[in-house]
């Protein structure tokens, strides 16, 4: 049961209950004949569930990132909420005037114009001819398409009709935005000018968007959910989701049926002697992963004098070192820590692997080693960030992940500075010269006594 408009919680405006959309596949062109034919005297075909049993509720003013595999079924899930395919099972709620934007071009007609194509999408999201008429020359500014706007959408670029399309979406005073994809085409300044416009409408409107691109999730959303095979495995916020499908993500290529999940310190099997000065910093609660073929057993974040940091300025010298035990032999090992603001963005990374890239260190089962960092602290935005540190084998494009765990250390940053950018860095040189100008200042002569 499909019920777009219908009354609910003053606060609920998407509510899904048992949500499911099965689709017919069939192996040969007779077998969907025959199953027209004989109807429910026979089944040919094979049920593919792209959305099972789904319960969702989603509150006004919510900006909801869907991340998942391709396949998982995310797309389904707006489709069914945007009212474009019908349920197979469960009811749906909608409470709003949808804008959606699910998938590049899609509604438009290549054989027309712009201009035409402009017509008919905006009507069919529910414009009327006046109002059309009333937008037309802000959508085609907002798209920036210049002559091009009469010419036939085939000679379009992908880029292109990804600005068109996002153009007609926000002329269209929607109440829920629904994004599937569209952000990652187009060129930066366009981005920018999406992206500008998702700020605004994130003040009066509901936004769902689905992306591959994790960092603008972590950005754009205040809630997240996993789609994995048609159901949501994980609801939470950005972080905790994207670092469920991160995990998700390499358990699915371990071939050994190693990978584990866990929260928590969890010591190795046996006793090790590791090098942590002071001490030990580990986040006691810290989310991990990995198939620990080799296990980090301590973190340690100092200053240059290895005191233990939880308060950290721009421009003081720190040291970070992880510290590890071999659970098997490591042919290729990386030690490896990204900074997180407290949305779950990455602010910057850095790993071991270029600086043994030429002369490979090889470990041996049962051996304690070290990943030590020492870097000056950039000039961060006073807050709340946190280190996640891992243990890797491989390359850098090609590897296994023996330990992750996120949010092993949490520490802020201290105010000292604006900072206008997500940090800045020290610039010893800095200044403005004048060059190739008759009108440059002279020195002024000595005064005479």
């Amino acid at each position: 049961m499909l019920g777009i408009g219908q009354s609910m919680s003053s606060d609920v405006v998407i509510r899904a209950r048992g949500l499911g959309k099965a689709f017919e596949l069939y192996q040969r062109p007779l077998d969907r004949a025959k199953q027209f034919l004989l109807g429910k005297r026979g089944k040919y075909f094979e049920e593919f569930w792209a959305v099972r049993d789904v319960n969702l509720e989603i509150r006004r003013g919510e900006s909801l990132g869907i991340i998942g595999r391709n396949g998982a079924g995310k797309s389904t899930l707006l489709q069914l909420i945007c009212g474009i395919v019908a349920p197979t099972c469960g009811t749906l709620s909608v409470q709003g005037k949808i804008a959606t934007m699910l998938g590049l071009g899609a509604g438009f007609s290549p054989e027309l114009s712009g201009r035409e194509n402009i017509y008919i999408a905006a009507t069919a999201l529910g414009l009327s001819s006046a109002e059309i008429r009333k937008r037309f020359d802000s959508i085609i500014d907002f798209a920036g398409l210049g002559p091009f706007i009469e010419q036939p959408l085939r000679h379009y670029s992908s880029g292109m009709q990804a600005r068109l399309a996002f153009a007609i979406s926000v002329h269209v005073d929607a109440d829920i935005l629904v994004i599937d994809e569209v952000l990652s085409v187009g060129d930066a300044a366009f981005g920018a000018k999406c992206m500008e416009f998702i700020r605004n409408f994130q003040t009066r409107g509901t936004i769902l968007l689905v992306s591959h691109d994790l960092p603008a999730v972590a950005n754009v959303c205040s809630r997240a959910i996993f789609v994995d095979h048609g159901s949501i495995k994980a609801d939470s916020s950005p972080a905790d989701v994207i670092h469920e499908y991160v995990s998700s993500t390499y358990a699915s290529t371990d071939t050994g049926g190693t990978f584990r999940t866990g929260v928590g310190h969890e010591p190795p099997d046996v006793d090790a002697t590791v090098d942590v000065p002071g001490e030990g910093q580990l986040n006691p609660g810290a989310q991990w992963f990995g198939t620990r073929g080799a296990t980090i057993v301590e973190v340690a974040f100092t200053d240059s004098n290895q005191r233990p940091l939880s308060l950290v300025r721009g421009g003081e010298q720190v040291v970070l070192r992880i510290s590890a035990r071999a659970e098997d032999d490591l042919a290729l090992p990386i030690v490896g820590f990204i900074v997180h603001d407290r949305m779950g963005q990455d602010v910057f990374v850095s790993n071991t692997f270029l600086s043994h890239a030429g002369d490979p260190i090889r470990i041996s089962a049962g051996s304690t080693f070290v990943g030590e960092f020492g870097f000056e602290m950039p000039r961060l935005k006073a807050g709340q960030y946190s280190l996640c540190v891992s243990v890797a084998e491989g390359t850098q494009e090609n590897h296994i992940q023996h330990h992750w765990i996120n949010s092993a250390i949490l520490f802020e940053a201290a105010p000292i500075e604006p900072i206008f950018g997500v940090f800045t860095v020290r610039t010893p040189l800095n200044r403005i010269r004048l060059l190739g100008s008759s009108q440059a200042l002279q020195s002024a002569p000595a005064k005479q006594e």
